[in-house]
């Protein structure tokens, strides 16, 4: 099972790394532990490290924002520096137009627990996302020029499953009563699920797949719940949103920026009527998007995010350095992705989930690039080997 293979990988990092410079983790508790163990820096790298900040609501439909702080907390109780990347500016920034943003979330009882979040606020730095390669390729556009033909719009259904989580049927047949002559639907879901397209003009797809980029390249507009990631390359495309979030403070946090500032609409429960007001609105809301300047934060780049962490490992030094050779662990899900640096030499190593886009995959790119050495492959075979 999962713990099997975290304490797999756990001994295989011990044998291999020993004692790194520092620990990066992607909201990965694991590798965060290993850290802890060793004596050396933790950097944390997430989302969701912005809830230390003072400003957002307490409440979003039905959900707390010390959810998030309490999780953080528990996960990741300590951290030389915490990074949050972000599609969006926070509060505590001070960003946002009037009447949109945070100014009208109700943050009248913030004050209680203001005090405590600030301890690990002043580690946090707030940082645009750091997007996949094959995004940034893509660059942001400008409006859809489509000669005829209803707008194409893609909707994408996360595999995370909780109360309260939507049904992917009920979504299919949502989406089979809306006309052909209103939009068409390019509909990817998670493996495995024994549903069928309710139309014609509904496209089912299995996710992961490699038909997932070209769709989001020609759509009009995405229909999803509210994870960053998505919602973060949606921005940066100028693709507008029709988020439905999980009952998770994050999700609601993300899809109120959304809604909140004309980049897109929010429903607690997709409906026909949402949908097609969502299409007929997609060229406002583009426009919203292409215009902002005060709410959306531009993409941070792997070198960029590189020299924040190499700040935080020269202000807290490795306290402990029994085993020589390792330079850096990178945190990036349950198996692990790692940068070694030894004698002058950077090796990278990757043994993410498939599929996976791995936030520690996308720093050990950038810092080969800065390295002519690489021995990949060997590494590789010897990490994965003793984690099977």
């Amino acid at each position: 099972g999962g713990f099997r293979l975290n304490a797999l990988a756990m001994a295989a990092a011990d044998r291999y790394l020993g004692t790194p410079d520092v620990v990066i983790t992607d909201y990965e508790c694991v590798c965060a532990q290993y850290g802890y163990s060793r004596g050396c820096p933790v950097v944390t790298v997430d989302q969701q490290s912005k809830y230390f900040l003072p400003g957002f609501p307490h409440e979003l439909g039905g959900t707390h924002y010390w959810d998030e702080v309490e999780r953080l907390r528990m996960f990741f109780p300590c951290a030389a520096r915490r990074v949050a990347l972000s599609y969006f500016d926070t509060p505590a920034g001070g960003v946002g137009r009037p009447g949109t943003g945070w100014s009208e979330a109700g943050r009248s009882d913030m004050t209680g627990n203001q005090t405590e979040v600030l301890r690990e606020a002043e580690d946090v730095v707030v940082l645009g996302c750091v997007l996949r390669t094959d995004i940034r390729e893509l660059g942001p556009r400008g409006p859809r020029r489509r000669l005829g033909g209803p707008p194409r719009l893609v909707v994408y259904l996360s595999s995370q499953r909780l109360p309260g989580s939507p049904d992917p049927a009920d979504w299919l047949r949502v989406l089979g009563s809306v006309s052909a002559g209103e939009a068409h639907f390019d509909v990817f879901l998670p493996a495995g699920l024994a549903v069928e397209a309710a139309a014609a003009h509904v496209t089912l797809w299995e996710a992961p797949t490699d038909a997932f980029l070209p769709a989001l390249a020609e759509a009009d507009g995405v229909i999803t719940t509210a994870g960053h990631t998505l919602l973060a390359e949606c921005m940066y495309l100028g693709i507008p949103v029709l988020a439905v979030p999980l009952p998770l403070y994050e999700q609601q946090a993300n899809a109120l920026v959304i809604s909140r500032n004309g980049f897109g609409m929010q429903q607690s429960v997709l409906s026909a009527a949402g949908v097609r007001e969502f299409a007929g609105r997609l060229d406002v809301l583009r426009a919203a998007i292409r215009a902002d300047t005060s709410v959306l934060k531009p993409p941070t780049t792997p070198g960029e995010l590189w020299r924040v962490i190499e700040g935080a490992v020269a202000q807290h030094p490795p306290a402990v350095r029994p085993v020589p050779g390792a330079g850096l662990v990178l945190g990036g899900g349950v198996q692990s992705v790692g940068v070694l640096r030894t004698d002058q030499r950077v090796s990278f190593l990757a043994v993410a989930r498939s599929g996976s886009t791995s936030l520690a995959a996308l720093v050990g790119e950038y810092l080969i690039s800065r390295d002519p050495w690489l021995d990949a492959d060997n590494l590789r075979e010897r990490l994965w080997g003793s984690c099977t």
